[in-house]
C-alpha cells in the first residue's frame, strides 16, 4: 500500500595516518499508489576534498510497462572522474512486455559544469521478439551525441536469448563496432548478459 519510509546517518573514518573523512546521508522513499515509487537520497562527505551528491528517483511498475529514472548532482568527492566542477547526469528507461516480444527505451544525459562541451546525450531503443516461450532474438541501437561538437557515435548488438528458469534470462549478443557511452562501455565483439525479471518470479 502506500507509504513513505525516511533515514539518516553519520559515519567516520579516524586513520592513524592520512586524512580524516566525515559521511552524512539521509533519505526519504515511498510509494504513491500501486505502480509509482518515488525516491530522494543525499550524501555529504567533508573530506580534505569534501562532496556532495542529491538524487531523485522514480520507478514505474504495472503490468505490461516498467520504467526507472533519476536525476543526479554531485560535485567534489563524489561526481565521477571528470575534471569539471560538479556533473549533472539523468537517465530514464521504459520497457514494454508484451506476450510475443518486449520493447525497450532509454535516454541517458551526463553535463559536466564548467567545461566546454560538457553535455552528452544518448539514446537507445532496442527490442526482442520471442520465437519460443523460451527463445527470443532481438536487436538494440545506441547513440551518444555531443552537441556542442556536432558529433554522434552509433553502437549496435545482435542478441539472441534463451530462458534458463522462470524469472532468469540468459543472453548472448554480438556488438560490430563497440560503443563508448555513459556509464559503460562496450568492447567489439561477443558478450554475455543474464537478466533477472521479478514479474516472471512473482506471479
Amino acid at each position: 500500500g502506500d507509504g513513505y519510509a525516511a533515514s539518516a546517518g553519520a559515519s567516520t573514518n579516524l586513520p592513524s595516518t592520512g586524512d580524516s573523512k566525515v559521511v552524512f546521508k539521509g533519505g526519504l522513499s515511498g510509494s504513491l499508489d500501486r505502480v509509482w515509487t518515488v525516491g530522494l537520497d543525499a550524501t555529504s562527505e567533508l573530506a580534505r576534498e569534501s562532496g556532495n551528491r542529491v538524487t531523485f528517483s522514480a520507478a514505474l511498475r504495472d503490468t505490461s510497462l516498467e520504467g526507472l529514472g533519476y536525476l543526479r548532482f554531485a560535485d567534489g568527492s563524489l561526481k565521477g572522474g571528470s575534471v569539471g566542477t560538479g556533473e549533472i547526469t539523468s537517465q530514464l528507461g521504459l520497457t514494454y512486455r508484451a506476450p510475443n516480444f518486449q520493447v525497450r527505451g532509454a535516454l541517458s544525459t551526463l553535463d559536466t559544469l564548467g567545461v566546454n562541451d560538457g553535455l552528452l546525450i544518448q539514446p537507445q531503443l532496442g527490442a526482442t521478439a520471442y520465437l519460443t516461450d523460451r527463445f527470443g532474438l532481438g536487436v538494440y541501437g545506441r547513440a551518444l551525441y555531443q552537441p556542442s561538437l556536432q558529433k554522434t557515435e552509433w553502437g549496435l548488438g545482435l542478441e539472441a536469448t534463451f530462458r534458463a528458469l522462470d524469472g532468469l534470462w540468459a543472453t548472448v549478443g554480438y556488438n560490430p563496432t563497440g560503443f563508448n557511452g555513459i556509464g559503460a562501455n562496450t568492447r567489439q565483439g561477443l558478450y554475455f548478459r543474464l537478466d533477472l525479471l521479478l514479474g516472471e518470479v512473482t506471479k
